[in-house]
């Protein structure tokens, strides 16, 4: 006799506790910190409170979109689109000058930058873009080049240029999980090389160009002679040969466009006694407060350069320096490893994705946080120059932080379909006698 089992009813979709442990840890250091730095130190309560009121809607938003099927937002890329690249043209029209720079719309007491919303827009569309291009022609290249250097263009114009930096790593991070991955690594290190020895060893330099063309010039004939060529191919290869040589002139080019203080803040980076009293003062006072805090710190609310003031605006993309003074190289520590717990996470769930659109999501928003986090610490530990670069979940910023716990969101709403894939109803079928 046969029988069958009852369907089984598929599991509850819970969140997984590590990632919500990582989180409210990171958020209750947060908060901390910041009514340390600008409670405390500033003697402005008011910027606690707001920091406190954008870690709750930022709860809400991670929650709530983490129960939206993803695949029902993906429906809504093109209008969250143009609604970005609107935000980002608007703001260069309407939105008032603060420091030389239009980035926020205000709204009363309350702030909006678009800029921090193309990151996780642009994520979000990308992802079901690359995911389209299964064998992409040479028209995709270009609307693919389009879709990102369109917002990019807008976001440099605030000027901005620690967004578009970050808007690029986001893209190369996805690109490298692509079928694409081999002639990225290629556009990536071939022109790193070649910047490097032309400023190093110009002969070499001259060597290496011609050694490059010669190289690609064979492979073209070689495919012409074998009929394996493709004009893919050729224009791809030929392209590197110009890269390589124009790469100079990118760059001097990209230096002649850069503002005056960004300049100054990369001379001060790379200079062997950079002026502490102007362009370097704030990395060095944030040096000191970081070597100041030992192993275990001086406590929390007890750091002398935290209270005293000697970092200015130190409740926003120098807030890793206030942690490390006051909770030492324990608390810095554990502090970077719940941001790789979440990043390794993420990265694992895009590991375990069966759509290309989660696979190409997930690296985003891993790629988004491991940026953000290595800039700003070694922003703050005089590792690289400084450029206005947040540190996620941790500095005070509304829309930094309603954008990152979005893209968590989403990265969650992918695990919790994953969860519902693996326990829809089955019916298996025994036989008895």
């Amino acid at each position: 006799m046969i029988t069958s089992k009852p369907p089984r009813a598929p599991r509850s979709q819970k969140h997984h506790p590590l990632h919500l442990f990582c989180l409210f840890t990171l958020l209750t250091l947060s908060s901390l910190c910041v009514w340390s730095t600008a409670g405390l130190a500033d003697n402005n309560p008011s910027l606690f409170l707001r920091h406190v009121i954008s870690i709750l809607l930022g709860i809400s938003v991670f929650f709530a979109i983490s129960r939206y099927p993803i695949h029902r937002l993906q429906r809504w890329i093109v209008p969250i689109y143009i609604l970005m690249t609107l935000l980002l043209i608007g703001v260069l029209l309407i939105g008032p000058e603060v420091a030389g720079s239009r980035r926020w719309f205000y709204f009363g007491p309350v702030s909006f930058q678009p800029s921090e919303f193309t990151k996780v827009v642009l994520i979000l569309t990308l992802s079901t873009h690359l995911a389209s291009l299964h064998r992409p022609q040479i028209k995709d290249f270009g609307l693919l080049a389009l879709h990102l250097l369109l917002p990019c263009a807008l976001v440099f114009k605030q000027p901005d240029l620690g967004t578009t930096l970050m808007i690029a790593v986001i893209f190369l991070g996805m690109l490298t999980v692509s079928p694409l991955s081999t002639p990225v690594l290629l556009t990536l290190i071939t022109p790193v090389i070649s910047l490097a020895l032309f400023f190093g060893a110009p002969v070499v330099w001259q060597v290496y160009l011609t050694l490059l063309f010669v190289l690609v010039l064979a492979r073209i004939l070689y495919r012409r002679w074998h009929r394996t060529h493709t004009l893919q191919q050729i224009t791809f290869e030929s392209s590197l040969v110009l890269l390589n040589w124009g790469v100079v002139w990118l760059t001097e080019l990209a230096w002649s466009l850069l503002k005056g203080y960004q300049k100054q803040r990369i001379l001060s980076f790379i200079a062997a006694q950079p002026d502490e009293l102007n362009a370097g003062y704030q990395v060095m006072q944030s040096k000191i407060a970081v070597g100041s805090g030992g192993w275990f710190g001086q406590g929390f609310f007890q750091g002398s350069q935290t209270q005293l003031g000697f970092v200015p605006e130190q409740h926003t993309d120098f807030i890793f320096s206030a942690l490390g003074e006051e909770g030492g190289f324990f608390m810095s520590s554990l502090i970077v490893l719940l941001f790789s717990a979440l990043i390794a996470r993420t990265l694992w769930i895009a590991y375990r994705s069966e759509k290309l659109s989660e696979l190409y999501l997930c690296t985003g928003v891993g790629t988004m946080l491991l940026a953000h986090v290595a800039v700003n610490i070694g922003m703050n530990l005089d590792l690289l120059p400084v450029t206005g670069v947040p540190l996620p979940l941790f500095s005070y910023g509304g829309s930094s932080m309603l954008i990152h716990m979005a893209s968590l969101g989403l990265v969650e709403s992918v695990y919790l379909h994953q969860q519902l894939g693996r326990s829809l109803p089955v019916s298996p079928v025994e036989r008895t006698s």
